[in-house]
């Protein structure tokens, strides 16, 4: 599999907002605009230069489907829209195809978390738990994977 620079180029900016992301939201539970829309126009921009087919339709596919499938618990109020704005980033980062590995990847987290909770029974039991750091988390291990050569087209 070759890469081209574009590509080594995204995977980079993949690393570096995650971990952008995974600080802020510890650190203020938000995430910030400054953070997810550059990265939103930049991964748009970026699938245009890559010249793979389905390379912008991916990327604009992604970037839908992480808005819409965070849209419902951002107008319940159940996720913030810093959370809506960091899986529609990822989605258009990562693809559509390898969004939907990392959310699955994320809810796994998400559920381990849950049942460690319960099962300790802890008397004091975190209000909230903040939802970027598992979502930026599992899209950096996805990125990760498709950087070593796990291609999702394979499966979906």
């Amino acid at each position: 599999m070759s890469f081209e620079w574009v590509d080594y180029l995204r995977y980079g900016v993949l690393a570096v907002f995650s971990f952008a992301c995974i600080f802020t939201d510890l650190r203020s539970r938000q995430i910030y605009n400054t953070l997810t829309l550059p990265v939103l126009v930049f991964a748009l921009l970026s699938a245009v230069f890559t010249g793979r087919q389905g390379g912008i339709f991916s990327s604009v596919t992604g970037a839908i489907l992480g808005a819409v499938l965070f849209l419902p618990g951002a107008l319940l109020g159940k996720t913030g829209a810093g959370d809506l704005k960091l899986s529609a980033a990822l989605g258009a980062l990562l693809g559509w195809k390898l969004l939907l590995i990392a959310l699955t990847g994320a809810g796994i987290a998400t559920l381990i978390i849950v049942i460690i909770v319960k099962i300790r029974g802890y008397k004091n039991k975190p209000a909230e738990f903040p939802l970027g750091v598992i979502l930026s988390a599992a899209a950096f291990m996805a990125g990760l994977i498709s950087f070593y050569g796990f291609t999702p087209d394979r499966y979906f």
